[in-house]
């Protein structure tokens, strides 16, 4: 009995996940054993194209020595990584008080951020691409840096809404009896619980519990 179950797991979990996990990584081995083969071998018809005959590091060599492909990738890094956080930091600063503080017109503004951004990105580029100009910041990084939040900000803002929606408000109003302040209940308190990757919400729980706020 025990080993039907057995059976039973397998082709019921097991090998659907398996061919499921075949097809995602597929293509993944493709790219790595194209980038390994030999022009020669590349472009060889009567060869098996999933085996790499002969291997070559040539194709990273000339990547990195012919091209500026690690320029590129400082200045997408770069990019990305200061947009972001402009984005996650202008984005709590207005997802918070519209999901936990109560004031006339937070529903209307909730509903306009989300309603920004559905307005279609290439209504966008024109204008702010005069006002880039206008800056005199044309090809440079700091107007992609200044650019992208502009799209990414309202979606941060209305995704964070929802999370700090979930946070009890008896936990915030402890705090604030305790003599916190609203920026120590936002950032020691409602964060840790709106991003439970970062801050298991069991632990952060017990760090609530345990913290003692001092009114500054």
């Amino acid at each position: 009995m025990i080993e039907h179950r057995g059976w039973k797991r397998v082709l019921r979990l097991w090998l659907p996940l398996g061919f499921f996990l075949l097809i995602e990584l597929a293509p993944f081995y493709w790219m790595a054993i194209t980038s390994l083969k030999p022009n020669a071998e590349l472009y060889n018809t009567r060869l098996m194209p999933l085996i790499v005959y002969h291997p070559t590091l040539k194709h990273y060599v000339d990547l990195i020595t012919e091209t500026s492909f690690l320029t590129w990738t400082y200045n997408t890094t770069l990019v990305a990584v200061a947009s972001t956080a402009i984005s996650l930091v202008l984005g709590i600063m207005l997802a918070y008080p519209l999901a936990r503080m109560r004031f006339a017109g937070a529903g209307l503004i909730a509903v306009t951020v989300a309603a920004t951004y559905l307005v279609p990105q290439p209504l966008l580029f024109i204008p702010l691409a005069d006002i880039i100009n206008n800056l005199g910041l044309s090809n440079t990084l700091t107007a992609l840096i200044l650019t992208y939040p502009t799209m990414l900000i309202p979606f941060c803002a209305w995704l964070l809404i929802g999370y700090f929606k979930t946070v009890p408000r008896e936990l915030e109003e402890a705090a604030r009896m305790d003599g916190a302040s609203r920026l120590q209940t936002m950032l020691q308190v409602v964060l840790p619980y709106a991003f439970p990757g970062s801050f298991p919400p069991a632990s952060s729980r017990s760090r609530c519990r345990k913290t003692n706020f001092s009114m500054r």
